[in-house]
């Protein structure tokens, strides 16, 4: 499954995108990656769009440990956008592995942009760099950090 982060300093967030099955190696790979990229910065907000996963795969111990290893800091505002019933409900044992009270699991991208007192239009660029990269995915698994330079 592949997994696309952009970092966005200049609104200090990350917007992920995560798509297809979600499986352990991914989604460990993908925090350790981000968490050493020199764009990133603890203090990032994310939304990580998850409404397109189809099939969770991960185990529930490694959920737990990707959530409590997690690069961003404990009072960063975070969010998973989920609109499968099966997805919603694994988001929000992540949530809770997490031990942070700035994170939210909800249905609505709106409701994650308010929550993160952002707006569409400040993000709307990136957005569709993230459906345009992630429609022109290859086939299977991978992991990509990208930096608002290489939208603009």
């Amino acid at each position: 499954m592949p997994i696309l982060s952009l970092i966005v300093p200049k609104h200090q967030i990350v917007l992920t995108r995560a798509f297809e099955e979600l499986v352990d190696e991914e989604l460990s790979s993908h925090e350790i990656q981000l968490g050493k990229h020199t764009s990133f910065s603890q203090e990032f907000r994310q939304i990580v769009d998850a409404r397109f996963i189809l099939k969770n795969s991960t185990s529930d111990e490694s959920m737990a440990l990707v959530a409590k290893s997690s690069p961003f800091a404990s009072d960063s505002r975070r969010a998973i956008v989920v609109i499968r019933e099966e997805n919603f409900s694994d988001a929000r044992k992540f949530s809770s592995n997490t031990g942070s009270d700035e994170f939210q699991v909800t249905r609505d991208m709106g409701g994650a942009m308010l929550w993160m007192d952002l707006n569409y239009n400040q993000l709307e660029v990136y957005i569709k760099f993230l459906e345009k990269r992630a429609k022109a995915a290859p086939e299977g698994s991978f992991v990509e950090i990208i930096t608002e330079d290489e939208v603009i």
